[in-house]
């Protein structure tokens, strides 16, 4: 009677020490499933020209559905990479927000990237215009890139425009001209990306050795002015 007495005192601490050992191991699983994310961002090149291609990859470790912000308005979901053009000079900031599984943890890293506008020298010789284009932006959408918005206009040209130090010298290759009707040299200034020709004002928004685009107004949008190195 005593040793059954004994074994009935001790099961109801035994049962309690076995199931206090399955929560512990519950909780372990639980947080290993649900462990806090490290998050993670790159971006190559981390200094481009204007309108330059940079890849921006998430290389987060443990993380879901992360979000990525680009620096100047573009925000992204659940992307492992991303090709990106920065159309304007300057020093930009990018974030990537990861999550943990449940969602309730997460983790954020910075990456800067800088955006170099061409130098006034390299702005200067002859180019001509082969295209122009008219693109409709009725309001701003940062995630989407210049251009890849609607197409309202696109016309083929042949103008020859000559860039000094401050003039810029307009020659029609044919009768087909945009900007300036009269052959001439119009008053110019570089400042930043900026171009004034005249009394119009362009936006550098890409640069290369041989080639380069300005942006210009444009009622619905704006308008895009290709032009090639002669």
């Amino acid at each position: 009677m005593k040793i059954i007495q004994i074994l009935n005192s001790t099961r109801p601490q035994s049962l309690k020490c076995h199931w206090f050992k399955i929560l512990i191991v519950c909780m372990v699983l639980s947080s290993a499933c649900n462990r806090k994310p490290l998050s993670c961002v790159e971006a190559s090149p981390n200094t481009v020209q204007l309108g330059q291609e940079t890849v921006i990859t998430d290389c987060s470790e443990n993380s879901f559905n992360n979000e990525l912000k680009t620096g100047e308005g573009g925000n992204f979901s659940n992307i492992t990479s991303k090709t990106w053009s920065y159309f304007r000079p300057g020093t930009y900031n990018i974030s990537l927000k990861a999550f943990s599984k449940r969602g309730n943890k997460d983790d954020t890293y910075y990456q800067n990237i800088h955006v170099v506008p061409p130098d006034s020298n390299k702005v200067k010789g002859r180019w001509r215009l082969t295209t122009f284009e008219q693109r409709e932006q009725l309001f701003v959408d940062y995630s989407i890139n210049l251009f890849e918005n609607p197409l309202i206009l696109r016309d083929t040209l042949d103008e020859t425009y000559t860039i000094t130090g401050d003039s810029l010298f307009v020659k029609h290759d044919t009768e087909s001209f945009l900007l300036f009707l009269n052959e001439y040299a119009i008053d110019y200034d570089y400042q930043n990306a900026t171009i004034q020709a005249g009394e119009s004002f362009f936006e550098i928004v890409l640069f290369e050795d041989t080639r380069m685009v300005w942006k210009g107004s444009y009622v619905k949008g704006y308008s895009l002015l290709y032009l090639s190195r002669v």
